[in-house]
């Protein structure tokens, strides 16, 4: 591609002429440092998520305490799925951990507390 750059020529170009503006985002003018856009999607209450039906039934299983391959057993469904299935709700929902993504869910009420009664 004309006019693309690789990261590592980038860097090298920084490193010769000291010039941080040929950062991604350039350079902050008021404090000399590089902005660098790193920021995760930030939870907000009410924020709808789009999950399809198994996410929503492996969420609430993680809610519940169920590892991954408990979960894969009593859906009757391999383990390396559910664990694809889990990846796509952090990845939805901006969460690390299975608590994390139980803690969001719960903030977006997409887990009603009295559901597994």
């Amino acid at each position: 591609m004309v006019g693309v750059k690789r990261a590592s020529d980038v860097l090298a170009d920084v490193v010769a002429t000291g010039d941080r503006s040929l950062l991604p985002g350039g350079e902050d003018t008021k404090s000399g440092h590089t902005r660098w856009n790193f920021e995760k999607r930030k939870p907000v209450p009410g924020t709808t998520y789009r999950l399809a039906a198994i996410e929503k039934e492996v969420l609430g299983y993680l809610a519940e305490g169920f590892m991954v391959t408990e979960i894969g057993d009593k859906m009757a469904l391999s383990y390396d799925y559910i664990k694809r299935v889990v990846r796509r709700i952090y990845r939805e929902l901006g969460a690390k951990t299975a608590a994390h993504a139980v803690h969001l869910a719960h903030r977006a009420g997409l887990l009603n507390p009295h559901e597994a009664e």
